[in-house]
């Protein structure tokens, strides 16, 4: 996404993909990460 200047993406339906079920940033894929690895880093 960064590389390529983007800041969102769609998420559409997995069986219709003409239906918008939302929408996913760089700071939620970045939030995610960075819970991953708390976890991660938990269990160790």
């Amino acid at each position: 996404m960064v590389r390529h200047g983007i800041g969102r993406l769609p998420v559409v339906d997995r069986n219709n993909e003409a239906r918008l079920v939302g929408i996913i940033t760089k700071g939620d894929v970045v939030k995610a990460y960075e819970i991953a690895a708390r976890r991660l880093e938990e269990e160790a």
